[in-house]
């Protein structure tokens, strides 16, 4: 699953400020 250009657009559909900050730091903790 790419976690990138696909994610921005789930963002603006979904609106869920929670939903993108855990998967946020997960991202953050998966690039770092």
């Amino acid at each position: 699953m790419a976690f990138g250009v696909p994610l921005t657009g789930s963002i603006s559909a979904a609106g869920d400020h929670a939903t993108v900050a855990s998967i946020a730091q997960v991202a953050r903790r998966a690039t770092a």
